[in-house]
């Protein structure tokens, strides 16, 4: 008797177990209508995230999805500790059973109006205090458009593919493999790194930045340390006809705080910034430090009225040796 108890013990517990495994995967396609335990039941993108706990994972088709259909303030809010990948086809076991190829998982802003940014969602992802296990994966985030009216630093204004807020906490996600494409934003066009009174250190890893703009600064990236800390580790990511007035590329910002990413084995191509800083400016301002660690990085055809590829400002004066001049001419070969 006691042997045909611990028998049942036993599958009882591996059941169970099994169950665990497979719910650690919601599966996402653009028709879901299902609860998201299989490819053949998938769930929408929104439903999933709201199901999501840390140690998930979340995996979409490809294809397009949209975070609302009318209301520019709703995103994709991916919760801390969870892993969203794209690319997939909808049969694999495995993330390293997909071909990722160019048809993407799409996650696009553009709602409204096809083609008209004045009706687009504000930031299409938003990431809240996540934790450095939080993953954002081979996706394409197109057409974010944070234009809103605000002197407030809020994803209405900041941050038109990407708002990242740690604000009085830390929030330090992955972003590897992804594609910003045609994103506006008053500030920060594709990625806004916030870190007032907190620590905003993602990882920025082979992602490609195409067409993005500011109004006013870091047309591609801005990371604003302003009384914290915002630091992230860029590494192997391509800038390219990107816009802004200061910082096309990234823009780099220590206001009684730390703004200084390291950015490695970069290329920054065809940017330009109406003032200085065409592909990265640091400003420093009040008793902040802006000291980015910048190596293996090329820079070919960027433009700026005033100033060079990378430059540097501590309270409205020059500081530093510019640590390069202005851009190769455009028939430079990569």
């Amino acid at each position: 008797m006691k042997k045909h108890a611990r028998s049942f013990t036993f599958l009882f517990f591996a059941v169970c177990a099994g169950l665990t495994l497979s719910a650690q995967t919601i599966y996402v396609t653009p028709q879901g209508e299902g609860d998201g335990s299989t490819w053949e039941s998938a769930t929408t993108f929104q439903q999933a995230l709201q199901m999501a706990q840390a140690g998930q994972e979340v995996w979409l088709t490809v294809g397009d999805y949209k975070p609302h259909a009318t209301d520019r303030t709703v995103s994709f809010a991916i919760p801390s500790g969870v892993k969203v990948r794209g690319g997939f086809a909808g049969t694999e076991t495995t993330p390293q059973e997909r071909y990722l190829n160019d048809q993407f998982t799409r996650l696009s802003g553009d709602i409204g109006q096809p083609d008209a940014s004045e009706d687009n969602s504000y930031s299409v992802v938003t990431f809240y205090r996540a934790s450095a296990e939080t993953l954002l994966e081979s996706v394409l985030i197109s057409d974010g458009s944070a234009l809103g009216f605000s002197r407030n630093v809020e994803a209405s204004v900041c941050g038109g593919a990407v708002f990242n807020d740690a604000s009085n906490a830390q929030s330090n996600p992955v972003i590897r493999n992804c594609v910003f494409l045609n994103n506006r934003a008053r500030k920060g066009g594709a990625i806004y790194n916030y870190a007032e009174n907190g620590l905003a250190s993602p990882i920025i890893d082979n992602c490609h930045f195409i067409n993005n703009k500011a109004d006013f600064n870091g047309g591609a990236v801005y990371n604003d340390g302003q009384l914290g800390n915002a630091s992230p580790t860029i590494v192997d990511c391509r800038f390219e006809n990107n816009k802004s007035d200061y910082g096309a590329g990234i823009l780099n910002r220590g206001t009684s705080g730390i703004s200084s990413p390291v950015i490695t084995d970069c290329l920054f191509v065809n940017n330009y910034s109406l003032s200085t800083g065409s592909a990265i400016y640091n400003l420093r301002q009040g008793r902040g430090e802006t000291n980015p660690l910048i190596d293996g990085c090329q820079y070919l055809a960027n433009d700026s009225t005033l100033g060079d590829d990378v430059d540097n400002t501590i309270n409205n004066d020059t500081y530093g040796p510019a640590q390069r001049k202005k851009s190769a001419a455009a028939s430079t070969a990569y």
